[in-house]
């Protein structure tokens, strides 16, 4: 991405990820009814990162 900005928001968004990632686990370890929605959210921002900051 050669928008700075765009690239900046990508960055930002690594901490958001790490955090969904503990809630998804989380949700996981007690079998909780948004562990589907927390995994898709997940790859969702993931991809986001990695189309930002490329």
């Amino acid at each position: 991405m050669r928008n700075d900005d765009a690239r900046q928001i990508g960055e930002e968004l690594k901490g958001i990820l790490e955090r969904l990632k503990v809630l998804a686990k989380e949700e996981r370890n007690q079998r909780g009814s948004d562990v589907e929605a927390l995994e898709i959210a997940v790859v969702n921002v993931d991809s986001a990162i990695e189309i930002l900051t490329e």
